[in-house]
């Protein structure tokens, strides 16, 4: 095997026969990734005419005015019928299905039909609470969470 030696051989990218430097294979891989950063970043960037995101647990009072119906029951229903589904059997023994507790302004209202008795025009926001946060916050007896009915 013969020897390359030219005295281009260092400009080639040769420092002996056979060999590539890894600098201009490390160089051209840094450009790449930082080309794919900056098409990401640009990707995600906001236009700034994106709608605000409403939560799956809570429903605002902006969502409420835009509905006609006239208790809360009724904008649940339409809005987050999650809200008032059951949430299947807690045990073996106890087989019935566990439905969430409301509460209206901070007191324990009942079940989900407590919500019939909630007039639309009061409410400022409800809220879902999952059944280990109602748990933490109110206690047990709470398996099918809790709904949080704050008033104006």
């Amino acid at each position: 095997m013969r020897e390359l030696r030219t005295p281009h051989a260092r400009c080639h990218g040769l420092d002996r026969p056979g060999r590539i430097r890894i600098r201009h294979a490390t160089n051209a891989a840094l450009a790449v990734v930082a080309f794919a950063t900056l098409v990401f970043a640009a990707a995600c960037a906001s236009s700034g005419h994106s709608r605000p995101r409403t939560s799956n647990n809570v429903i605002t009072r902006a969502e409420l005015s835009a509905l006609e119906v006239t208790t809360a029951y009724e904008a649940v229903e339409r809005l987050r019928p999650h809200f008032l589904r059951g949430r299947g059997p807690t045990s073996i023994r106890n087989t019935q299905v566990t439905l969430p507790v409301v509460y209206v302004g901070g007191v324990r209202a009942g079940g989900p039909e407590a919500l019939y008795r909630v007039l639309l025009t009061q409410v400022y926001e409800i809220r879902f609470l999952n059944a280990a946060d109602a748990t933490t916050r109110f206690g047990t007896d709470h398996a099918g969470g809790a709904i949080l009915v704050t008033l104006m």
